[in-house]
């Protein structure tokens, strides 16, 4: 009857599946399985195993160890597994991405396999490296450094980055030579050469040579500079960073060494045991010491707020720095702006080095017992070092120090003066854009004869000084307005001859230069023409003609008194009256200080007659000549007159003929005693430069001069050694080089001739300068600067403007630099005609560094440009300003506590290096010290590297992008900190010789399997082989498998496996799955705790056991895929 009734029965044909967890689950079982089949492969269906890799039931006792940790670990890998690789949301792309990966497995290439085969090599090569063993079993002890969220470093905000996959696919485009896109590998030669120098460095590295007691090394110093704390460089929200000793190892409180921690070798650090671990008294490691930070796992630990670990008192057991409040975070900060992709700066300023840096020349560096040959820059030709070395010239100079102290002083106590400066100095730079037309001609000498003026005036004792305090005399505040509107314009400005005493005609100026038209005669601006008139006038002598007869009459009262002089005859040339600097005299008049030099008859006369007339002598002069203002110490508007008497008609073109009664000239007086005046070139003065003088009545003229005038004055200063008018001498050397080629009047052929000019062009700056001077009030503000410069004092004895003065003079005075030479042994630097030899000062080194960067910078355009671009970017963002109020304000307060951090500092280095006698010599190393580290091969390769990527727009804006999301605040994935903790572990870890050294070595194999052989000679070929490294054909496959992965299913599976499980708990899935794989393979399976040297090589040997197993690893994979019908 059963049978029956189940022969009758309805039979269910549905296939009823096995029970499938989730996609972790089913990894974690799969795993599991193989563990299982390798300790008992007699069970070929595994039935035994198949309810323990479910999770359904425990491991039984004789189960692998290895297993039973798996089993333990299931949940939290499975959950891993599942953050990493969510059915849900990738299980179709998934499934689409590994079908797209297959022709990778396929012969010939094997790309895959090939790759996991050189992989395994490496882990073999570092298993078997005891010293790198123990290297990374002393950074695992160091768990807990970081706060947990930031324990991946910059690993989990890159992996994360949004368009890390598009990034990648660019760079390795331009790295990677595919013979299928023509287009690809464009920088792969400089990848490769920069791989290479890397693998070389890496198998040579030493430790540096020790440093005497008491002094820093290099490192030392560079982290007490980046560790300055400020305000101003934070956030406001404190970024806890631990503090480590020369050892790498986190320092106890207050650097001291307290209980629990102890110091029985009196080294002054805390004891530790072989793997870096903190000990006791009886050496036995402290496994109860709380961890800097919190850890996966801890429980009872009492912190702050800040993550820190607490004692039962409160006080904290390590040292902390809220990196957040240093300078290296201010750099960070403010590096964004320099990667921004649509204004790379700092990419482009790396665009211009390459030109800088010397023609290439064959090179060789020796690594080991090996020579590397290259070819790098001849940097004995590379204009950056001979900036450098006019750098280093003035760095161990003590005017230099004040000088530097001086900045520090008005930047941090007169802001608003100082910024306003800068701005109006950067208006000027600004504005030079919008002024093409401001070129000299080539070649010039105009600033060479500024430098000669600069080099007498520092010669003259006092000269130099006074002149530069001149300019904080409020009075020379408005020259600004008075210069720029006679540079603007043209206009001619005389005076009413129905009234020579009234105010001049034709102001206000209204009549601009036509800057597209040359400097004709009716083109010239005021200004040119006011030099060019005081330039005429220097040296001119006037005097009364001969055969002049004074006929004169004098009102006393109602009574007219004529008189004449000589009263027989005429009077010879020069009897009556004789100036005998026409300039010179009326610079006097306008200090107040010219007296009329009437000669000694005339002059009698006249004060006999005044005395008789009982009138006075300076009226009697003012009526008989009727021009107010000219006594014995004559006004200069009644200078002007009198030189300028000719005038006949209103538009002041014109001069009377004279004759002896002063023909229709509209000073009688004038016309009776001169004839026409001559400049010292022979042009008739009116003629010449009608309509000029006037225009310096306008007002804020005479007042705004007065300043300069009362210093060149000085009896000690107004004449050159040489006898030469110092003012007269000013203005003729900038008259000397104003003109163009193009100038009406003068001539550049014959230096000894009439009217020479060297035609430079100064003029066709005019109107930039003008800017410059009225809408940037570079004059208004350079007073108000040198005014609060004055009253700084920057050591007892020396004020502001006496240290300026001090250090111009250190820079230009050749007397003050006996010696000095070019940095290839030069004496002498040609002018820039090239037609004479100024003696070598540092502002020539300067100056001749400077155009050399430009000769190298034209002979590259692409490169040139985008340099100047960037550098001019690079001083808006650190010296940018914005007014405030009156005065300015640094728009970026972190760039200018950058400044006033590395100021002192590098004044505190200075004053180390001349206590200790060294100043010198140290300060002149920085040549052949950055010589060295620039022609290097990795510096060198990473310079054409980079060159060379920019050629890529695509790469480079990618590249640009990615470095600015790392230093952008606002980014996701605590990028920003991540970066900055990076950077500050950085400077802390590298003195860790003992660890580092030996990790580099055997990492130097990733780059070149054979790189530890090479250097020591034991290579077979003596070939440096990068071609079959890890890092090589790494590149290449990550290449091919983005091509397949059109859904950009990698791109989010590694954003996944660095995302954190949760905010709070700071785990992210990849930490979570490498710890349980260390935990399964290391030596003793689930001993917990952190790894010894024997766990790594245990790990590092699993791993590379199952890349290699052709039985149940992944060359057993590699057989089926390959065996696989493709059809």
């Amino acid at each position: 009857m059963v049978w029956l009734s189940i022969g009758c029965s309805h039979f269910d044909t549905t296939r009823v599946p096995a029970a499938r967890g989730t996609l972790g689950e089913e990894i974690v079982r799969v795993f599991c399985e193989r563990m299982a089949s390798e300790a008992n492969p007699t069970d070929v269906m595994g039935l035994r195993w198949k309810p323990v890799c479910r999770g359904e039931v425990q491991p039984p006792g004789d189960a692998p160890r290895q297993l039973v940790v798996l089993m333990e670990n299931r949940e939290r890998l499975a959950r891993a597994l599942d953050q990493v690789l969510p059915e849900d949301a990738i299980g179709d792309d998934l499934g689409f991405f590994l079908g797209e990966l297959l022709p990778l497995y396929d012969a010939p290439e094997e790309r895959l396999p090939r790759n996991t085969r050189l992989l395994a090599e490496l882990l073999e090569t570092l298993r078997d490296d005891r010293e790198a063993m123990e290297a990374l079993a002393r950074i695992g002890t160091r768990e807990g450094y970081r706060p947990l969220r930031l324990a991946l470093g910059v690993v989990r905000p890159v992996l994360a980055y949004e368009d890390f996959d598009e990034f990648a696919n660019l760079a390795l485009r331009v790295v990677s030579d595919d013979p299928a896109d023509p287009a690809d590998g464009l920088a792969a030669g400089e990848w490769q050469e920069m791989q290479r120098a890397l693998a070389l460095e890496m198998a040579t590295l030493e430790p540096p040579d020790p440093v005497p007691a008491g002094e820093q090394t290099d490192l030392e110093i560079a982290r007490e500079l980046m560790f300055t704390q400020q305000d101003a460089f934070g956030s406001g929200t404190s970024r806890w960073l631990l503090i480590r000793d020369a050892r790498g190892l986190a320092l106890p409180a207050s650097g001291t060494v307290v209980a629990p921690f102890v110091d029985m070798d009196t080294d002054g650090l805390a004891d530790v045991d072989v793997m870096g671990r903190f000990v006791d008294a009886t050496g036995s490691a402290m496994a109860d010491l709380p961890r800097p930070f919190r850890v996966m796992g801890e429980t009872g630990i009492a912190r702050d707020p800040g993550g820190r670990a607490l004692r039962s008192d409160g006080s904290r057991y390590f040292e902390y720095l809220d990196v957040d409040r240093t300078l290296l975070a201010a750099m960070v900060r403010d590096a964004g702006p320099l990667f921004d992709a649509t204004t790379p700066t700092a990419l482009q300023l790396s665009r211009g080095v390459r030109a800088i840096l010397g023609p290439e020349m064959t090179l060789t560096e020796t690594y080991g017992t090996e020579t590397l040959t290259y070819e790098g820059p001849d940097t004995s030709r590379g204009s950056m070092f001979d900036m450098v070395y006019a750098l280093s010239e003035m760095m161990h100079r003590d005017t230099t120090d004040r000088a530097l102290a001086l900045v520090e002083t008005l930047m941090r106590d007169h802001e608003p003066e100082t910024a306003a400066l800068v701005m109006a100095a950067d208006y000027m730079l600004d504005r030079s854009d919008m002024h093409g037309e401001a070129v000299l001609e080539q070649p010039n000498v105009l600033w060479d004869g500024l430098i000669q003026i600069g080099i007498e005036y520092a010669q003259e004792p006092g000269l130099m000084e006074a002149m530069i305090r001149s300019f904080a005399d409020p009075r020379s505040a408005q020259l600004g307005e008075v210069y720029g509107g006679l540079m603007r314009h043209r206009d001619r400005i005389t005076y009413d001859p129905s009234d020579p005493n009234g105010d001049p005609i034709g102001m206000p100026l209204d009549q601009r230069v036509d800057r597209s038209m040359p400097d004709t005669q009716d083109n010239e601006s005021l200004f040119q023409r006011t030099i060019a008139l005081i330039d005429g006038l220097n040296g001119v002598q006037v005097c009364n003609r001969a055969g002049a007869k004074l006929n004169m009459t004098l009102h006393i009262g109602p009574i007219s008194l004529p008189l004449s002089y000589p009263l027989i005859g005429t009077a010879d040339e020069c009897e009556l009256i004789r100036i005998d600097n026409v300039a010179e005299a009326y610079a006097l008049s306008i200090l107040g200080d010219y007296e009329l030099e009437l000669q000694d008859g005339f002059l009698n006369f006249m004060v006999d007659a005044a005395d008789f007339l009982g009138i006075n002598v300076d009226d009697a002069l003012e009526e008989s000549s009727g021009i107010e203002g000219l006594t014995r110490r004559p006004t200069p508007e009644a200078m002007a007159r009198l030189v300028f008497w000719g005038l006949s008609n209103e538009t002041g073109t014109e001069s009377c003929t004279p004759a002896a009664d002063g023909g229709d000239c509209n000073s009688t007086f004038a016309g009776q005693l001169f004839a026409p005046v001559l400049d010292r070139h022979g042009n008739d003065v009116v003629a010449t430069y009608h309509g000029t003088i006037f225009a310096w009545e306008q007002p804020g003229f005479f007042e705004g001069m007065t300043p300069m005038l009362e210093v060149l004055h000085r009896p000690e200063f107004r004449y050159s050694d040489a006898g030469e008018y110092r003012f007269g001498q000013l203005i003729t050397a900038l008259h000397r080089h104003w003109a163009s080629r193009e100038h009406w009047l003068t001539q550049r052929t014959n230096p000894t001739g009439a009217n020479f000019s060297f035609q430079d062009g100064g003029m066709r700056y005019e109107e930039l300068v003008a800017d410059g001077f009225v809408e940037g009030r570079l004059l208004e503000r350079l007073q108000r600067a040198a005014a609060v410069t004055d009253a700084v004092e920057v050591e007892p004895g020396r004020d502001g403007l006496r240290v300026l003065a001090e250090a111009s003079m250190d820079l230009i005075d050749p007397a003050r630099n006996a010696g000095l030479a070019t940095r290839d042994g030069r004496t002498t630097i040609p002018t820039n005609d090239g037609a004479r030899e100024f003696a070598v000062t540092p502002l020539l080194l300067v100056l001749d560094g400077l155009r050399n960067m430009d000769r190298d910078l034209d002979a590259s355009p692409d490169r040139r440009d985008p340099w100047r671009t960037a550098r001019d970017r690079l001083a808006t963002q650190f010296l940018g300003t914005r007014p405030l109020g009156d005065q300015a304000t640094f728009t970026n307060r972190r760039g200018r506590a950058i400044l006033l951090t590395i100021l002192p500092f590098l004044r505190e280095r200075l004053a180390e290096h001349r206590a200790a006698g060294d100043l010198v010599e140290w300060s002149r190393d920085l040549v052949p010290d950055t010589e060295e580290m620039m022609r290097s091969p990795l510096v060198w390769s990473g310079v054409r590297f980079l060159d060379r990527v920019q050629d890529d727009a695509e790469a480079r804006d990618a590249l640009s992008r990615l470095i600015g999301y790392l230093v952008n605040e606002a980014s996701t994935n605590d990028a920003f900190a991540a970066t900055l903790y990076a950077g500050a572990d950085l400077l802390q870890v590298l003195e860790d010789d003992e660890t580092i050294l030996p990790l580099v070595h055997a990492l130097s194999q990733a780059l070149a399997p054979d790189a530890l052989d090479y250097v020591a000679g034991m290579d077979d070929d003596g070939v440096l082989d990068i071609e079959h490294s890890v890092a090589n054909d790494g590149l290449g496959l990550i290449r091919s498998v983005q091509a397949r992965d059109t859904r950009r299913t990698l791109r989010q599976i590694l954003a996944n496996l660095v995302q954190l499980t949760d905010p709070d708990d700071g785990r992210t899935p990849l930490e979570e799955i490498l710890d349980v794989i260390g935990e399964i393979n290391r030596a003793t399976p689930g001993a917990g705790g952190t790894f010894d040297a024997e766990d790594y090589e245990a790990t590092f040997d699993a791993t590379r056991g199952f890349m290699t197993d052709e039985v149940r690893g992944l060359e057993r994979l590699f057989d089926v895929v390959q065996a696989r019908d493709i059809r």
